[in-house]
């Protein structure tokens, strides 16, 4: 372990500032690299084109509801989706009192989720990479080329009626949902004409269409993560004629795009999160070894304490401001991001098969074949309530006092206090992914969203 973690004042002081969690692809033994540089431009580069599809107006006629209460006999609304395309299921959102929600075909439905009713439409002809954003009273879509050897990519900006306010093209497809800081949005890339899975990455700086500034970066952009004025760059590498391509993190001046610093790794990263004592980043382990866990410096990205850990579910980390939490195969144990040190072990008994955890700062939640679905406390490790009728493939979400849960096709409102069944519906096809918004639980199935409040 190094020096002790030092603190800047950067204008914004929760624990836990910022958190990107990606999906990356595995990794191999971790090593550091030195700095390279960024290349930048300012006020210059791909000028924002008004090409692309505005919104399609839907009628008042041909606006449908495809779900009822008084249809279904619950207060479950359906609305039907196309088919993910690629694999891609962009998580939905809320722009004031509309559910976003991002088909299969390259489309943004927004729909009244009392009843489903559409309000309208845009089709982008592209493929949605990620949620869309809200911000004030514009819509932030990244899009990516349908076709593989189309490298190109954009963010279009969208009024809260569905219009379009602008497009933005870019070099690579846009990877990343926007950050949006002061009327500027920052968005990252995948690959150039050199390849998308083994060439540069690219972050933008864009306010009303217009670049603000450019910067490049080896390796292929999976998070922008604001931090005060500065934004924490992710980027994954790959092989390019032969050569190793190394992982890395770098950090950018908000306002101008320079380099501040680098930290670069030989595998790929998993997260990477903004804490009070520095900056958390978790690496992938590749062909079993174990994942490796850094603290960095936030001024200068120096490693303030490393460990390696053989972790066995992508669940693991912070839990709250001073908890990460490691599920290894026999035991969960928790650590204080500062200083590195071990606050409690939970054992698992005998070795844990398929963990999946959710929580905050009050409750955690752990399931797997090995232990059922447990409660437990992550100030002190104290089990607070056990159940059995749970597996691996258990879906949990937090929704105020209730836990929501699908697993395959039933979905169940629960009791945070012990873990109870408050209520139970059965929906007609397995669940693929679970969302809580606010009061509202999204839950995906390949062509369809079914939604439903989150109170029992």
């Amino acid at each position: 372990m190094s020096d002790a973690p030092e603190h800047e004042q950067e204008g914004d002081s929760p624990a836990v500032r910022r958190r990107a969690v990606l999906f990356v692809g595995s990794g191999l033994a971790v090593g550091a690299l030195g700095a390279w540089v960024v290349r930048r431009s300012v006020a210059g580069g791909e000028a924002p084109e008004p090409a692309g599809s505005g919104p399609v107006r839907i009628p008042e006629a041909t606006r449908t509801v495809t779900g009822t209460a008084e249809a279904t006999g619950t207060s479950t609304v359906t609305i039907d989706l196309a088919k993910p395309s690629g694999g891609t299921m962009p998580l939905p959102a809320m722009s004031g009192d509309l559910l976003l929600l991002v088909a299969g075909d390259g489309t943004v439905k927004a729909v009244s989720p009392g009843n489903g009713g559409l309000r309208w439409t845009f089709e982008s002809h592209k493929v949605i990479t990620d949620a869309p954003v809200t911000h004030g009273d514009t819509v932030y879509v990244s899009l990516a080329a349908r076709d593989f050897d189309d490298e190109t990519g954009a963010l279009v900006a969208l009024d809260r009626d569905g219009r379009q306010k602008w497009l933005f093209r870019t070099v690579g497809w846009v990877s990343v949902p926007a950050v949006v800081q002061e009327g500027v949005a920052y968005v990252g890339t995948f690959g150039d004409s050199d390849g998308q899975f083994a060439s540069n990455g690219r972050v933008y700086a864009i306010r009303d269409g217009r670049q603000v500034w450019q910067a490049t970066v080896q390796g292929q952009v999976t998070a922008v993560v604001p931090a005060g004025n500065r934004l924490l760059v992710a980027a994954n590498g790959g092989r390019r004629d032969g050569e190793e391509i190394p992982a890395s993190v770098t950090a950018l001046d908000r306002r101008t795009g320079r380099a501040i610093w680098n930290s670069g790794y030989f595998a790929d990263i998993r997260s990477v999160d903004e804490i009070d004592a520095g900056i958390l980043v978790r690496v992938e382990g590749r062909s079993g070894a174990p994942s490796t866990i850094d603290l960095l410096r936030r001024r200068d990205g120096e490693i303030l304490w490393s460990g390696q850990f053989p972790l066995i579910s992508e669940d693991s980390g912070l839990y709250g401001p001073d908890r990460l939490v490691l599920a290894l195969a026999e035991e969960l144990v928790v650590l204080d991001p500062a200083p590195g040190r071990r606050v409690w072990t939970y054992p698992f008994g005998r070795k844990a098969v398929g963990v999946k955890m959710c929580g905050d700062e009050s409750l955690l939640v752990v399931q797997g074949e090995a232990v059922g679905m447990l409660g437990i406390s992550p100030r002190t490790g104290e089990k607070l309530w056990q159940t059995d009728d749970a597996d691996s493939s258990q879906r949990v979400e937090f929704a105020g006092s209730h836990l929501v849960t699908a697993l395959r096709g039933r979905l169940e409102i629960r009791d945070q206090a012990d873990g109870t069944v408050l209520r139970s519906e059965t929906l007609d096809e397995d669940v693929a992914q679970l969302t809580v918004l606010g009061d509202l639980v999204v839950a995906r199935t390949l062509e369809r969203a079914h939604v439903r409040s989150a109170r029992a």
